[in-house]
């Protein structure tokens, strides 16, 4: 092999195998059986195990579920685009490492390959490709089970990597990596990470078409800006079977525009809910002012959600007699609700950050510093300034919440830049004529940092505002009791020294780091050291600073033989065992389940086939799984959870439920639920403790017309059944037309849904009585199916049928003895249907047109992208041998 050709080759291989070590190490118990502990990954079982179990038995994608909030789409929840050809590509780039492991490691890869595009030295990549993988918004993720948004961030970097060689010198290579791995991060199916990949890419591209523009380099602005265009297509017609009916799906949800001018409160709005969320719900997870300094120092405002007590370094600075209660107080003074930790993305990684921004010669500096301020701005919860006018006039913004988010714009500019500083420090770019600036630059930074650690209170309070609130009350409450305001004042002081040394102490570290990284910058300037040793030095430190912060939120440590951030793969894989009261029901419901037998036997053949559960060892266990699924895969009632209903998956799991657990919700049945389903589950709660439910049962005519079986009150005691549920369908007497969404969801606190519904005027002709109601009509569930509901009914008359199955315009066909009629939402939120007289079937199919039109182009979308990128590769090697 050619030794010039080696040489090149040496860094990219010790890079892969770097990248590989680290993050199998930093997720070492993942070779040895076990999983990480991931919250999010057992609501996401919960959530799809209907549509799982649906898809071992029959072999195609289910696209409706019944297990959560009555009925949905199963779009946003788990659904298999195979016609995307860029997901096995995505493995590919993951090696095909296990779950944290792989994603870890296309994190690094991704950055890496963006470092290479700022033709950034391969060594001194490698560094920053370990400080963009492990910053602890990663970690922190992928400990919560957010492996899509993981994934998605990781795939930021290449993309702009792409887009800034396409400006500057490689239009087609540029371009083709642009498509490719946007290709790959709208695949990664994490649309804010996407949005805010469009943020970035948008103010850098237009940076480098003024910059082009300004040289006189118009037609390379053009051309490039062309390819980029086109690769931007391309790039998201792979996921278009996912983009096009999330989109679709998008309107009706909460997301989605309300017809809505009432509150369940019953005052009235001047016009319905805009489009979006509300902005309190958007910023509720958002920082607290100052709270920008965990960014550098990971306990600017105490990290994480944890009791002082735990930290024995504070607690050795209170004073003795409050000890006992400031130990029960949070560490964490922030805004957000809760957090699992800080982002943390290094203080040798913000400093040098900070002095690129500052000294670099390079143009990209100018939209980098312009991102930070105004990520910075918009990561606070504050609604006025920057956050309103982005809630309410910038497009789509209002559409995500936890918009601190934004911050993984700094996650993927802060380690180029000061990559950028660092080699520019090396080739002697910088000031060469004046060390005194960039010495002087350098002290700056330091003193700042020095500063903030002397004195934390720079940052903001110590206390968080409900904690000022509270020291005010007792104070009002004290009167004039001088003893007792002396002990309130004591007290507040000694929280507040509490919270100071968690601060200070951190400080310190970040400021021992600093010293570190900014050595190594200088050693650069004064050219005793080259990229590689720089590059080696970097990443020893970067991998010390990061993963010691790291490790405070997940790490392998044990505590009593068990790891705390692991389990073992039965709890993975099953996260919910089945309760007395699962279990009551399913007693209950078996002996009227026809073949449940022959059903369950096929689901655990099915199981075991597909290895749908490889690893688990207790066959009892698998067989309870199995009859569970063979259960919920035969009927069709719904089950109430009175334990935080509507944050639940673990009765999805195995049955079909009132409520779920997901974000995007239909926005009717969210109305529904204000409106009166959380009035009727207080009821029923208040009913238990007097031990007599009935009535309660008997006075929630939403939860009945919901077909709600069975409630569950205590998992250690049987289900509460339901003698008041109104089955899968029903023949009504009447039918009330109204004109306004208003008049149809209050209309419902007025109906007797045995006998009456409520329909709009608009779809009177699709659901009317027009002929005496025939008192002894009958209709059935005969067969039941996630994408397919199959009735049969028998009646003297024409008559209108209200079906308990949520309506969804898009997609859902009603057909009798196989001919299409019209269908209408009835009571708000359900399917109704003329049905005429005599013996019918009735067939309720899920047929979204989107779903097919999605799959056509998503197909030829995957071939075309792959084709360019076969021609762009023949094209660069063509290039090679002609020079």
């Amino acid at each position: 092999m050619n030794k010039q050709l080696l040489l090149k080759i040496v860094p990219h291989a010790v890079a892969l195998a770097l990248f590989v070590i680290l993050a199998s190490a930093y997720f070492s118990p993942v070779w040895k059986g076990y999983e990480l502990r991931q919250g999010d990954i057992d609501h996401w079982r919960g959530m799809s195990k209907e549509i799982a179990d649906y898809r071992l038995l029959n072999e195609q994608e289910p696209l409706w579920t019944n297990s959560m909030f009555g009925g949905m789409p199963a779009y946003q929840i788990s659904t298999e685009h195979s016609s995307n050809l860029l997901r096995p590509v995505m493995l590919v780039f993951r090696l095909g490492l296990p779950g944290p492991v792989g994603t870890l490691f296309l994190a690094m890869l991704g950055f890496y390959i963006f470092a290479l595009c700022l033709r950034i030295n391969p060594w001194l990549s490698i560094a920053g490709a370990v400080a963009f993988g492990f910053s602890t918004i990663n970690i922190l993720y992928l400990g919560a089970g957010h492996t899509a948004k993981v994934s998605a961030i990781a795939l930021m970097p290449p993309v702009l990597g792409g887009l800034i060689l396409a400006f500057r010198g490689k239009a087609l290579l540029g371009a083709s990596i642009f498509m490719l791995f946007l290709g790959l991060q709208i695949t990664a199916n994490h649309l804010q990470m996407t949005y805010y990949l469009a943020i970035l890419c948008g103010a850098v591209g237009l940076s480098e078409i003024i910059r082009l523009m300004v040289g006189g380099s118009f037609k390379t602005a053009i051309q490039s800006s062309a390819l980029l265009a086109v690769g931007a297509i391309v790039a998201v017609l792979p996921a278009m079977s996912n983009l096009l009916t999330t989109a679709e799906y998008g309107k009706y949800t909460t997301r989605g525009e309300s017809e809505l001018t009432i509150t369940p409160e019953g005052e009235e709005r001047e016009e319905s809910d805009k489009v979006g969320l509300d902005g309190s719900y958007i910023l509720d997870y958002n920082f607290a002012r100052g709270e920008q300094w965990s960014l550098l120092i990971p306990n600017a405002k105490g990290g994480e959600s944890a009791a002082i007590g735990s930290n024995k370094e504070a607690m050795g600075k209170v004073n003795r007699q409050f000890k006992e209660n400031i130990a029960q107080q949070n560490q964490y003074w922030g805004a957000q609700r809760f957090t699992g930790g800080a982002f943390y993305f290094g203080a040798i990684t913000m400093l040098l950050f900070a002095l690129g921004l500052i000294f670099v010669k390079d143009s990209l500096k100018w939209p980098f510093l312009v991102l930070t301020l105004m990520a910075l701005a918009l990561c606070v919860k504050d609604m006025s300034g920057v956050n309103q006018f982005f809630i309410n006039s910038f497009p789509l913004y209002n559409k995500f919440r936890d918009s601190k988010m934004i911050l993984v714009i700094i996650q993927v500019m802060a380690p180029a830049m000061a990559l950028l500083f660092v080699q520019q420090m090396i080739r002697g770019e910088l000031f060469t004529s004046n060390k005194k600036i960039v010495f002087g630059g350098m002290a700056a930074v330091l003193a700042i940092v020095i500063i903030v650690s002397v004195k934390p209170e720079i940052t903001g309070s110590l206390l968080t505002t409900e904690e000022v609130a509270q020291f005010e009350s007792f104070a009002d409450q004290a009167g004039t009791d001088s003893a007792q305001i002396a002990m309130i004042e004591d007290y507040q002081e000694a929280l507040i020294t509490a919270r100071k040394s968690i601060f200070t102490s951190d400080a310190s570290r970040t400021l021992l780091f600093a010293f570190l990284g900014i050595s190594v910058a200088v050693l650069a300037f004064l050219k005793v050291i080259k990229e590689l040793p720089a590059g080696l030095l970097l990443l020893v430190l970067l991998t010390a600073d990061l993963w010691s912060v790291n490790q405070r939120y997940l790490n392998s440590e044990k505590q009593k033989n068990t790891y705390a951030s692991y389990v073992k793969k039965d709890d993975k894989l099953i996260p919910y065992k089945p309760s007395t009261s699962d279990q009551y029901i399913l007693a209950m419901q078996e002996p009227e389940t026809p073949d449940f037998a022959e059903k369950k036997k096929n689901l655990r053949e099915a199981m075991d086939s597909e290895g749908a559960y490889e690893g688990v060892k207790n066959k009892e266990l698998l067989d309870e799984i199995a009859a569970f699924g063979a259960l919920n895969l035969s009927t069709d009632y719904r089950v109430l959870n009175l334990n935080n209903p509507f944050n639940d998956a673990a009765t999805s799991y195995y049955h079909k439920s009132v409520g779920g657990y997901h974000g995007a919700k239909l926005k009717r049945y969210q109305e529904v639920i204000d409106f009166y389903i959380q009035s009727e589950i207080r009821t029923i709660i208040d009913s238990l403790t007097n031990r007599n439910p009935l009535p309660a049962l008997e006075n929630a005519p939403v939860l009945n017309m919901l077909n709600t079986k069975y409630v569950l009150y205590n998992p250690e005691a049987p289900a509460l059944e339901n003698p008041f549920a109104q089955g899968n369908a029903w023949f009504v007497r009447e039918v009330i037309p109204v004109a306004t969404a208003n008049e149809e969801i209050l209309a419902l606190a007025t109906i007797d849904p045995t006998m009456q519904a409520v329909v709009r005027e608009s779809q009177q002709t699709a659901f009317n009585i027009t002929e005496p109601a025939d008192t002894a009509a009958s209709i059935r569930l005969q067969e039941y199916g996630t994408n397919l509901l199959r009735y049969v009914s028998n009646s003297y008359s024409k008559g209108a049928v209200v079906f308990s199955e949520i309506y969804y315009s898009e997609g859902w066909i009603c057909r009798i003895d196989g001919k299409e009629v019209e269908t209408a939402c009835v009571n708000y939120i359900l399917r109704g249907a003329n049905v005429p007289s005599g013996e019918h079937t009735i067939e309720w199919s899920f047929e979204p047109k989107v779903w097919t039109t999605g799959k056509t182009v998503s197909l030829a979308g995957s071939l075309l992208l792959l084709a360019l990128l076969l021609f762009t590769g023949f094209h660069e090697i063509r290039e090679q041998r002609r020079s």
